[in-house]
């Protein structure tokens, strides 16, 4: 429903999905996706470059979908996409 039960700034990771590659009818690689939510009263791009660069850190790949304002809830969103290819070491 948007609204956050934690004091801010916070941060949710959500399973965001998992697009397999497939073929002929199999799974050929298991990919899972993930988001990095982070929950803010004003937005901290020193906070943002931080989370970049845990992500970079970890050899994660990531995409950031920007920092949206929610004027209802009075906090601000920005959502890290990270990508992870699962193999048997996983």
């Amino acid at each position: 429903n948007g609204e956050i039960h934690q004091s801010l700034p916070c941060c949710i990771f959500m399973d965001a999905g998992h697009p397999d590659l497939s073929a002929d009818n199999s799974n050929y690689q298991k990919i899972a996706t993930y988001s990095w939510e982070l929950y803010e009263e004003t937005v901290d791009f020193n906070l943002h470059d931080r989370i970049a660069e845990i992500l970079t850190a970890h050899g994660l790949t990531y995409v950031k979908q920007g920092t949206e304002y929610f004027a209802d809830q009075r906090y601000w969103a920005t959502v890290f996409l990270f990508t992870v290819i699962l193999n048997e070491e996983t």
